[in-house]
């Protein structure tokens, strides 16, 4: 089969152009903010929404290849991450669920890592990257439920091995491209992460009559977006930029007492980009610790 990736290369100027489109769109979107607000609901008691009113699980582990491995990994800690701020969210009748009301602006400062993004049409490394997945599965189940689909922006590319069918997925972007639903009834939104598995629901307190949603199917086939770390396109600069982050696997020692075998365990085995998590620096206050 034919390739559908384009031969042509990113510039920077195309990279600075779009960064200014998405300024002007996020002044755009405060401004709208101020003048139409959308509350930030807050959680409730699971015990008190019984009925699972749809349910969506998707697979967190779907890039199978190696040079993948570290945007997948930081794909699923930013799921994690979102769904801290969403789980267990109680959206009162009529009222507006806002994606980005409710996570706020992602960044480096609140533990968001590099992860997959579209963009321009590749799969990018981005910060807060792969929590797409969590908007598609929340509008997937918004969907079933019946829920009003306020707002919701679609992808431009679709990604090798895709659980989405056209028409179901909902893209996010700080904080200009939102996804926002409105139930009928009073409902619970249920994240939560496995091992494996994204698993999110829509939870209600009584079974009531839903209509379904009409899907939008889009018109034709979606082109592909190719990955930075596969696409084989070495002469891009996002490409560049990106392999001069280390690409050693990383691992954390959290350290409550410091024992000579366990110092000597973590001067053995700890390499160079590992972190060392230490409550108190004891030396440095005499504490002993």
């Amino acid at each position: 089969m034919e390739s559908q990736r384009s031969e042509k290369l990113p510039t920077r100027w195309e990279a600075l152009v779009f960064m200014g489109k998405v300024l002007a769109l996020r002044a755009k979107r405060r401004i709208r903010n101020i003048g139409q607000p959308v509350a930030r609901h807050a959680p409730g008691d699971e015990a008190e929404f019984p009925l699972v009113l749809a349910e969506s699980r998707t697979q967190l582990w779907s890039e199978t290849e190696p040079e993948e491995q570290r945007l997948q990994l930081g794909k699923v800690h930013n799921l994690r991450l979102v769904a801290r701020s969403i789980d267990r969210v109680v959206v009162p009748a009529g009222e507006v669920f806002s994606f980005w009301r409710q996570v706020g602006r992602p960044g480096s400062g609140k533990g968001f890592v590099p992860g997959r993004q579209i963009q321009e049409g590749c799969v990018v490394p981005a910060i807060a990257g792969g929590i797409c997945q969590l908007s598609n599965a929340l509008h997937d189940v918004a969907l079933n439920a019946g829920l009003e689909v306020v707002e919701r922006h679609s992808h431009t590319r679709s990604l090798p091995r895709s659980a989405w069918a056209r028409g179901r997925d909902a893209t996010v972007a700080w904080n200009y491209v939102d996804l926002q639903v409105r139930p009928v009834h009073e409902t619970m939104v249920r994240v939560v992460l496995t091992g494996h598995e994204l698993v999110v629901q829509l939870r209600g307190k009584a079974a009531a009559p839903t209509a379904r949603a009409s899907l939008t199917p889009l018109s034709g086939p979606l082109a592909s977006a190719e990955s930075c770390e596969t696409c084989g396109m070495v002469d891009c600069f996002q490409r560049r930029s990106f392999e001069n982050a280390p690409i050693e696997p990383r691992a954390a020692f959290l350290v409550d007492q410091v024992w000579p075998e366990y110092a000597a365990f973590v001067e053995q085995k700890a390499g160079p980009h590992d972190v060392l998590c230490l409550p108190v620096d004891g030396l440095r206050w005499k504490l002993g610790r």
